[in-house]
Parts: structure tokens; C-alpha cells; sequence
């Protein structure tokens, strides 16, 4: 895998120029019969073979009119223009190599190298020359009025299938007859706090031993009093 001028990744390698070259800038590798291969090929043997038609196997040089096809092995021109003139009239637009490979790209492909292929055998070969595609059909015209209603209509549908979507219990269903439609309901149950609860119930316990401490502090005192009394009355009598 290597990247290449166009910052492409591809498995391409040009053995001439020793770069990665993708299946677009590959045109760039024409001159000379420059092999293109794999990367990994490459690395295995880097002495390309020697230029041969990929169709009739014949020597290829500078003399012999080419063409890189879009498996990007070089064809000798006289070699297709025989191959194809061997399928008759019928198949020659259509023509396919035996590897499998259609000879001129089809519209739809519309990488660099099929529009040069397109284009140099269409100048030379009339059998290359493609009926044009048809055109798309066109989508009625629709008016903002019929904009709109169409999108109402598809947001009640979607809104229709929401609810349709929830599954509502059926004693969650307010019954229709007249018995049960007046009949008094029951009140909710109050609601407590526990905190507040809880706070009341620790300031009641403050305030009760408060108290308790008050009662113990004068009942001390009394006591006290008491004896002081006691003591001065005993005195008194000695």
C-alpha cells in the first residue's frame, strides 16, 4: 500500500518512475510502455518484464500504436481493433476481452483513464463510439401549497402512529358508563414528611428535658433550704 502524488492510497506501482500511482494519475505513466504493477510485486522483483501485448503476446516498442486499458496492462491497437472486428457487428459495443473486461468503459465510470480510453478509440474506431446515456426524468414540479398538505399529512400520520404505538393498561381507561362515570371518588391519602416529623418530634424531647433539668434544680434547692432550716431550729434548742 503507498500514497500517491495526489495523496491517493493505492496498490499501484509504476516500475519505470518507481512510484505509487493511483488509477487516475496512471495516465501519467504511458510513455516508454512504463509496466504498471503491485507494490508487492514489486518489492519481489523490480526488473519489469519485458513490454508485450496483453491480448496477441507480440513485442510492443515506440513504433507500435498502444493503449492502456482500464486493467492497466498496454494493448497493441491493431490487436483489439482485430479482436473485436472477430465478435462481428452485434457484440463489438459491447465488446469484452477474455479476462473478462470490457474493452471501452462504460459512461458510469469516469476515472481519468476510462475518459482517455473513451476518447482515443472513439477517434479511431467506430464500433468504440457509445450511444449516450438517457436522460433522467424529470420529477413533477410541486408547488408550495402541495408542499405543505403533503407534509401535514406525513406529520398526522406519524402522530397517528405514535399513539397507536403506546400500549395504555386497560383498568388506566376511564370507564363510559353513567354509574361509574359520577361516582365519588376516593380522596388521596395525605401526604407526611418525615423530616419535618422527625424535627418535631427531637425539639419535644429538648423541651422535656429542660424542664425535667428545671424540676431537678429547685427540687435541689428545696432540699437545701430544708436543711438549712433543720440546722438553725436544732441549734436554737441546744
Amino acid at each position: 500500500m503507498g500514497i500517491c502524488k495526489c495523496r491517493k492510497r493505492t496498490d499501484l506501482y509504476c516500475y519505470l518512475h518507481s512510484k505509487a500511482v493511483c488509477s487516475d494519475c496512471v495516465v501519467d505513466c504511458d510513455e516508454n510502455l512504463a509496466h504498471i504493477g503491485s507494490y508487492v510485486e514489486w518489492l519481489q522483483d523490480p526488473n519489469p518484464p519485458p513490454p508485450l501485448c496483453a491480448l496477441s503476446k507480440t513485442p510492443l516498442d515506440a513504433t507500435v500504436e498502444t493503449i492502456r486499458l482500464t486493467d492497466f496492462k498496454i494493448y497493441s491497437l491493431q490487436a483489439v481493433d482485430g479482436y473485436v472486428a472477430s465478435l462481428g457487428a452485434e457484440k463489438a459495443q459491447q465488446a469484452i476481452l477474455p479476462s473478462g473486461m470490457p474493452i471501452v468503459p462504460p459512461p458510469t465510470v469516469h476515472s481519468r483513464l476510462a475518459q482517455r480510453i473513451r476518447l482515443s478509440l472513439s477517434e479511431r474506431f467506430a464500433w468504440a463510439v457509445q450511444a449516450p446515456l438517457p436522460p433522467e426524468p424529470e420529477k413533477p414540479a410541486t408547488t408550495p401549497s402541495m408542499a405543505a398538505v403533503e407534509s401535514s399529512q406525513v406529520r398526522r400520520q406519524q402522530s397517528a402512529d405514535a399513539v397507536t404505538a403506546i400500549n395504555v393498561p386497560a383498568d388506566a381507561v376511564a370507564p363510559d358508563d353513567e354509574a361509574t362515570k359520577y361516582a365519588r371518588r376516593p380522596l388521596p391519602a395525605p401526604r407526611c414528611s418525615g423530616g419535618v416529623n422527625r424535627q418535631r418530634v427531637v425539639l419535644l424531647l429538648a423541651i422535656i428535658g429542660t424542664l425535667m433539668v428545671v424540676i431537678l434544680l429547685a427540687l435541689q434547692l428545696d432540699l437545701q433550704e430544708s436543711e438549712v432550716v433543720h440546722t438553725g431550729s436544732g441549734r436554737g434548742q441546744v
